[in-house]
């Protein structure tokens, strides 16, 4: 019933490379969502404007100007559905705006297919008596937990630090305690529940992890 729903959901995926998101679009399709694409940007109002959908998931390149502009559209649109930004790396202040302005997830590349399949599942089967904060928490800490993983593999001082000091390296992070404690113990399972499958660069400190305990 409500998984048929939500299995059959109508799903807007956009973006300014015509290739990334029609391989989007086609990932998408193979999971039983109904998907239109946008692949330019005159294309996403427009289809924004005349039609509804459950969610949007639109590939951008945060590090450019426009990209926050075109997010603050997408917030202007009359029926603004949950948005889901695939994009690469870019500043901290960036992304939080982009949170700001109601971006509910951020899929950061490099990303697996299951990856973007999980988050927007979750996304759609997000308990509608959620509210909008509890719902961004959420994503939030899904997102600090991939940016935690990724630091372990480019910061060898955060490395044995995390090793060394388990969940107390992890201060600065808006994460919860319970978060804290699965990255420090190498919890994989929790991670995977919680954050999806990694690629192989965040799941390099858990696989050194598990086999150098020192604790």
């Amino acid at each position: 019933m409500a998984q048929e729903r939500k299995a059959g959901a109508r799903l807007l995926v956009a973006g300014a490379d015509s290739g990334r998101t029609k391989e989007l679009g086609t990932l998408l399709k193979t999971k039983g969502y109904d998907v239109d694409l946008a692949p330019a940007e005159s294309r996403l109002t427009q289809a924004l404007a005349n039609n509804r959908y459950d969610l949007l998931v639109i590939d951008l390149d945060l590090s450019s100007a426009d990209a926050l502009d075109i997010i603050r559209q997408i917030r202007d649109a009359d029926a603004q559905p949950p948005v889901i930004v695939v994009g690469e790396r870019t500043s901290a202040g960036i992304l939080l705006e982009a949170e700001k302005l109601g971006v509910r997830d951020l899929v950061l590349r490099p990303f697996t297919d299951v990856q973007i399949e999980t988050a927007v599942a979750e996304m759609l089967k997000a308990d509608a008596s959620a509210t909008p904060e509890a719902a961004l928490q959420e994503q939030l800490q899904k997102r600090e937990v991939i940016r935690v993983l990724n630091r372990t593999a480019e910061d060898p001082d955060f490395y044995n630090d995390l090793l060394e000091n388990g969940s107390a390296a992890l201060e600065g992070y808006r994460l919860s305690q319970e978060a804290k404690t699965a990255i420090a113990e190498g919890d994989l399972t929790w991670i995977n529940r919680h954050v999806g499958e990694l690629t192989q660069k965040q799941l390099l400190f858990i696989h050194k992890h598990l086999g150098e305990k020192v604790w």
